[in-house]
Order: C-alpha cells, then sequence, then structure tokens
C-alpha cells in the first residue's frame, strides 16, 4: 500500500529491507521521511519509508499528543528507523469545527485554526527502557543516530509505554512517552538483519 495525500494506493511490489530479518515484508510506503504537524501516514505501524534523499528503509511513526500548562495542545512526532531517529515537537492547536448555531437542529459553522509553532531544536533525547536511561546527544536537525546497543534495547523492549524526555536548545524540558503499538514495532523495525548466504 502507498501513502499518498492521505489516499492509499496498492502497491505490488516489495523487497528485503533492513531491520526485517528473513521475510519480504509486504508495508504501507510513505514517500517521505519528513515530520509535519497534521501529517497523515500509518500511525504506531512498521511502514516502507520511501525518502528521495534518504533512500528506502523500513520505520514506524510514532505520534504523542497531550496539553501542558497554558498550551493547549503539545504534538510530539518520531520517526523510528534502524539507524536514526527523528524528532518533531509543536506546541499550539490545529484546526478544529467551531459551532456558530443551528439551523433546524443542525450545527453550522467552519473550521477554527490556531497557530503551530515547530521551532523547537532538541539537543538531547532520553529514553527510559526498564531501569536504564539511554541518552542521544549527538544529533543534528532534530535527528539523532540510534548506536547498535540502544537499537538492541529498543528491539528487546517490554510492549509497554516508554517515557521519553526531550531537551530544547533553550534547556526547556518536554516529557513524552512513546505508546505501545510503536513499540511493539521496534521488535521488526530494530531487528538484526539476516545473515548473507555464502
Amino acid at each position: 500500500m502507498r501513502w499518498r495525500w492521505g489516499v492509499m494506493v496498492l502497491l505490488a511490489g516489495s523487497g528485503m529491507l533492513p531491520g526485517i530479518a528473513g521475510a519480504t515484508p509486504k508495508l504501507p510506503v510513505v514517500e517521505s521521511a519528513a515530520l509535519a504537524v497534521g501529517m497523515q501516514v500509518p500511525w504506531s505501524q512498521p511502514v516502507r519509508v520511501n525518502d528521495p534523499f534518504e533512500g528506502e528503509n523500513v520505520g514506524v511513526f510514532d505520534r504523542h499528543e497531550f496539553s501542558r500548562g497554558d498550551i493547549p495542545r503539545v504534538t510530539v512526532l518520531s520517526l523510528w528507523q534502524p539507524q536514526r531517529v527523528r524528532f518533531l515537537v509543536g506546541f499550539g492547536t490545529q484546526c478544529t469545527r467551531a459551532y456558530v448555531g443551528y439551523i433546524f437542529y443542525f450545527p453550522v459553522g467552519g473550521f477554527s485554526c490556531g497557530q503551530v509553532d515547530t521551532s523547537r531544536k532538541i539537543t538531547e533525547a532520553v529514553l527510559k527502557i526498564g531501569n536504564t536511561n539511554w541518552f542521544l546527544t549527538q544529533g543534528q536537525n532534530n535527528t539523532f543516530p540510534i548506536p547498535a546497543e540502544l537499537a538492541m534495547a529498543l528491539q528487546q523492549a517490554p510492549e509497554a509505554k516508554v517515557p521519553m524526555r526531550l531537551v530544547t536548545e533553550a534547556g526547556e524540558l518536554i516529557d513524552s512517552e512513546i505508546g505501545v503499538n510503536t513499540v511493539r514495532s521496534w521488535q521488526q523495525v530494530f531487528a538484526p538483519p539476516p545473515p548473507s548466504s555464502p
């Protein structure tokens, strides 16, 4: 299946991808590794990411939304791939339906949209898996390489929510979490590659 502009199209071809051991998966295809608030992708399930700049790889997109203080909505997006993880944090609201009245008992109105600020630069990410804190500090442009030890920990993580803390360039702490379905998908995304045949 291929996702384009929020519409799914069946895709016949499939092939071996890094991070998936021993099978030829038929996964939904996402045409970009870019993150954006309001994007339409299959969330919290393995996908094939076919990015024109980064090539093709398996990955899982995660989204967590919550409110904090005076901020009505905080959106934390991430894309987990075998070699890297990318983050995007949005502060503010998205479009919501606003009703202005009723005609013959039917609500009448349109959409009210608020501003979303995605300017935060993430300098550090901390994941708590079991009793171990894993630190990601060597990132650029909100993208962090995943060392082999962490990839193994992600692949073997218990199927439970994983607490996560993001630290911005200004020292702001953003506490979020990775949902169970994404953690379950890590088993496939971070599976060691199959041994090469002689």
